[in-house]
């Protein structure tokens, strides 16, 4: 572990809490600037791809399909990711000493962290159920416009519904950005977990499977 901390000469800073003295190790101000300029470019490169795809679905009438809009619905978390998520982070991440951007930039990072992965994971399953009942139910009238924009608000609504518990469970205490209460704040992130990744990997398990079964005997 020395030999690792000399190598890249990390620079030690000695902070005071509750009566001890903590320290921190700090990369130097080079090392900083590189990884918030890599931090940077994703940022952009998020924002302005997104933001393409954003503009190419809502500005070609051909394009507004429901695929494409459920698209477009993952490039608007992404974007809300970027924006609000990652460039804090990155921030804290690399220099990790105190949370600078106050209470309320607390709570909304974290809120907005949560939102935005479950937003994309629910589009996903959106979007699997549309190509299942495309490819399996053919005949079956195709979702029109505004049955695409009324799951699109559903999606939202319960991505803002189980990621709520993070409005209360971060606050800014002692200088840090940090949960208040571990013990209920691990109940919701097994929820959260269930919600945004077991039960979607269930269902684009079934329907893939499903999608795949019935090409693969189409073509045989």
């Amino acid at each position: 572990m020395n030999t690792i901390k000399a190598a890249i000469n990390l620079k030690h800073i000695n902070l005071t809490k509750n009566d001890n003295i903590v320290t921190v190790d700090l990369l130097p101000l080079q090392a900083q600037l590189i990884f918030l300029s890599l931090f940077a470019l994703v940022v952009v490169l998020a924002v302005v791809g997104n933001s393409i795809v954003i503009w190419i679905v809502l500005a070609h009438r051909r394009m507004r399909t429901a695929t494409n809009y459920f698209l477009v619905n993952l490039a608007y978390a992404d974007v809300l990711n970027a924006l609000f998520n990652i460039m804090f982070n990155a921030y804290y991440m690399i220099n990790h000493i105190t949370w600078p951007f106050g209470n309320f930039m607390c709570i909304a990072v974290q809120t907005v962290s949560h939102v935005s992965i479950a937003a994309n994971v629910l589009t996903y399953v959106a979007i699997s159920l549309d190509r299942y009942f495309a490819i399996i139910h053919p005949l079956r009238t195709k979702l029109t416009h505004n049955q695409t924009i009324a799951i699109i608000v559903v999606i939202w609504m319960l991505a803002l519904l189980v990621s709520s518990p993070a409005t209360w469970s971060f606050r800014v205490r002692e200088s840090y950005c940090r949960v208040l209460d571990p013990q209920p704040h691990q109940k919701f992130e097994w929820m959260f977990f269930v919600v945004t990744y077991i039960a979607p990997i269930a269902v684009l398990t079934v329907t893939y499977t499903r999608i795949a079964f019935e090409l693969w005997g189409q073509k045989g």
